[in-house]
């Protein structure tokens, strides 16, 4: 990674693997630079020293088809639609932190084999590590914050020209989940 700090010539730095508890970073660029030169063996920050979670970024949708939309989608509660579960994981061992997020879509459908997101609801949680760059004071290791939360988005109504194809007619103006059900529900070829 390399940054630039006020007053400062750009800095690059270089991190290793962690060995023996320990994650090698190298530091380098024309002086003056924001902290010195070399090689420090920093201390595995990640939980207490704990192994890192493989992999390190995921993002991963599901179909699980038909479904009644819950209670929590409040005026759409009980409707028909397509279930859709996104799972997503992001660790970030330079800046410290994972981050992890499941989403269910649940889309209803229009004529013309179109969907569009009737409801969302959503879970997160966001763990920043104390990594000794950001946000920790040089201190290394250990949990320093926790977020946890839950949020979920009702789509008050939608017009059929709202989800109209985009300049391709195969292709859908809602792009993801869209593309995927339309794969799905493609009429058998003869």
């Amino acid at each position: 990674m390399s940054f630039r700090a006020a007053g400062f010539n750009p800095l690059t730095q270089t991190f290793g693997l962690p060995n023996g508890g320990k994650i090698p970073v190298k530091s380098s660029g024309k002086r003056p630079i924001p902290i010195k030169r070399g090689t420090a063996n920093v201390p595995d920050w990640y939980p207490g020293a704990g192994a890192l979670p493989k992999p390190l970024y995921f993002d991963r949708f599901s179909v699980s088809g038909p479904a009644t939309m819950p209670s929590t989608c409040k005026s759409r509660s009980g409707s028909p639609s397509t279930k859709v579960v996104e799972t997503f994981g992001n660790l970030d061992p330079v800046q410290g932190f994972y981050d992890t997020y499941t989403a269910t879509y649940y889309l209803a459908s229009l004529a013309g084999g179109q969907y569009w997101f009737a409801c969302i609801v959503e879970a997160f949680e966001n763990d920043t590590y104390a990594n000794g760059w950001i946000f920790s004071g040089g201190k290394w290791g250990g949990l320093t914050s926790k977020q946890v939360g839950t949020e979920t988005l009702i789509a008050s109504k939608v017009s059929a020209a709202a989800v109209r194809p985009s300049f391709a007619s195969s292709i859908p103006a809602i792009p993801f989940p869209s593309l995927t059900l339309r794969e799905l529900t493609r009429p058998a070829r003869r």
